[in-house]
């Protein structure tokens, strides 16, 4: 199962050159291949988050189908389009998806919806938690590495694979 975030929108980026442009007008630290194309029904694009190559999931779907799951929401109104980014493992895919929630929703006047937190942000909302996820990104990776540390006194095997996992999912960057 994944964690993801959706933006909802009444307007589309056609293409990522679009969405590449929306992402510099923002001053986020994320590249997109300018050849790939953002189609129905989705897909992967690779992307350079500062200078660490990630990976960017995407799925283009009906807008009606998530508000009718969420029906304790209110979204403010029907909105037309829906594309949601689930992130699988790593703070890198994590911190791609939201700078593209937000340069998205900031680009269409849309909005960005967490389903982990039940929560619908607007536009500025979203661009503020990418602003701030480079503050709390060295606090949770620190969180982490102790979690780690405990553990590793119980299971050596599953501290091996915790570090592995660890070193390919996480840098010690920047700020987003």
């Amino acid at each position: 199962m994944s964690i993801e975030i959706s933006i909802l929108s009444d307007s589309r980026l056609g293409s990522i050159a679009e969405l590449q442009h929306a992402i510099d007008v923002e001053g986020f630290p994320l590249r997109l291949p300018a050849e790939a194309a953002l189609d129905p029904p989705g897909g992967m694009l690779s992307a350079y988050l500062r200078d660490k190559l990630t990976v960017v999931r995407y799925r283009i779907e009906d807008s009606r189908q998530l508000m009718e799951a969420h029906k304790e929401i209110v979204f403010g109104r029907d909105w037309k389009y829906l594309v949601s980014l689930p992130w699988i493992v790593g703070f890198d895919e994590f911190d791609a998806a939201w700078i593209i929630a937000a340069a998205y929703a900031c680009a269409t006047g849309g909005a960005v919806f967490d389903p982990q937190e039940g929560r619908l942000l607007s536009s500025d909302e979203a661009r503020q938690v990418v602003q701030e996820m480079g503050h709390v990104r060295p606090q949770a990776e620190a969180v982490l590495q102790t979690f780690v540390q405990e553990f590793s006194a119980k299971s050596p095997a599953a501290e091996a694979a915790l570090h592995a996992l660890i070193q390919r999912h996480s840098t010690k960057s920047d700020e987003v």
